[in-house]
Formats: structure tokens, C-alpha cells, sequence
């Protein structure tokens, strides 16, 4: 290391970690939307799997957005303490704003687990899960949770990976915070974003 580590980074490393590993366990979650197309409006009692379903997205996406939220007040305390990760710190800042807004969303979930058709239809809507024009997940043989899904409905879930994952990446080419075996590995491949000058 070539400088005394400060306290903020190893919290601001852990939080952004979990949103990688919180991620991309969504990535990998999908739907048989064809055992769904049956008559009735409650979910709870003719669509359970759907209900399930569409309340694992949410749980998953609450702890994301809570991992962000946090991972953005230490990020302003690193830019604080180290002016070398400005470039970076604004671009995780300008790029998870939109979340910010949307955040009071995800607190006030829809119900008791979602009741009707028409809260799961909208939730998967605004999510990009199914497009918006569709009346239903009916028309589809199967839902899956890509990188387009919608973090609160805000900020696309590849994107919000990519910039994480290169915040964190510059913070490990620094300080060294995790054991190289430690790091979780994404499928993608970050493009590298610059800090204010060479570390």
C-alpha cells in the first residue's frame, strides 16, 4: 500500500461487494409465466408462484438499493479523504441518482406480498420485465430478470453492475481491501473508468 487506508474504504468496499453478489443472484432469477394463464384476479390464490415470484424480486431489489444508498454516503466520505477517486466518486454518484428518487418505492412494497394481477402486471411493467404495452404476463412463456431489469424502476441492472464493479475494482488496485480469491466474478467486463489522475 502506498498510503494509510481510510476508515470509510473497507465499508464502502463491502457494501458495493454485496451489491455485485445481491446482483447478480437477480440476474440469474426467472419465471414459467405459461402455468400462470388461468381465470381469476387475487394472486394469492390463483397465481401463487407468480406472488412468490414477484416478492423475491422485490426482497432482492430492496437489498440492493439499501447496499447503494449506503455504498453512496461512504463514497462521498472517500472523496473526502482521498481526492484521487473524485472522477470515480462522481460518476458512481451521477449514475446511481436516479435511485435516490425512486428509492421510496421500494419501502412502501405493494401490500402483503403482491394481492391482484394488476400490482404483479405493474410491478413487472415498470421493472422492464415484460414491456408496457402487454395487458398481462400472460403472453409470455417465460419471465426472466436480464440486465434491462429496472432497479427501482430507474436504473438498468447491467449498467449499475458495470459501474460497481469498476468503483470497487479501483478501490482494490489501491488499498487491496479483499484477497484476490475474495472477489466475485462478473461475465461481463467493465470498460475501465479513469480516477482524477494515476494511482
Amino acid at each position: 500500500m502506498t498510503a494509510a487506508m481510510p476508515a470509510c474504504v473497507v465499508l464502502l468496499a463491502e457494501h458495493l461487494d454485496r451489491v455485485l453478489a445481491t446482483g447478480e443472484d437477480l440476474l440469474g432469477k426467472a419465471f414459467d409465466a405459461r402455468a400462470t394463464c388461468a381465470a381469476g384476479i387475487h394472486v394469492t390464490d390463483t397465481f401463487p408462484r407468480l406472488s412468490e415470484f414477484v416478492g423475491d424480486l422485490q426482497s432482492h431489489e430492496l437489498a440492493l438499493a439499501m447496499r447503494v444508498m449506503t455504498a453512496r454516503e461512504r463514497a462521498d466520505e472517500l472523496g473526502e479523504a482521498d481526492g484521487r477517486f473524485d472522477a470515480i466518486i462522481k460518476l458512481f454518484q451521477s449514475g446511481t441518482l436516479p435511485m435516490v428518487d425512486a428509492h421510496a418505492k421500494l419501502t412502501a412494497p405493494l401490500g402483503d406480498g403482491v394481492r391482484t394481477t394488476r400490482c404483479a402486471t405493474t410491478y413487472l411493467k415498470e421493472r422492464a420485465v415484460i414491456a408496457r404495452q402487454d395487458s398481462g404476463p400472460c403472453g409470455y412463456s417465460l419471465l426472466e430478470v436480464g440486465e434491462t431489469f429496472l432497479v427501482a424502476g430507474a436504473v438498468e441492472l447491467g449498467a449499475l453492475l458495470d459501474l460497481v464493479a469498476a468503483f470497487l475494482d479501483a478501490i482494490e488496485i489501491h488499498y487491496e481491501v479483499f484477497p484476490e480469491s475474495h472477489r466475485l466474478p462478473l461475465a461481463r467486463d467493465p470498460a475501465p473508468l479513469l480516477l482524477s489522475h494515476e494511482l
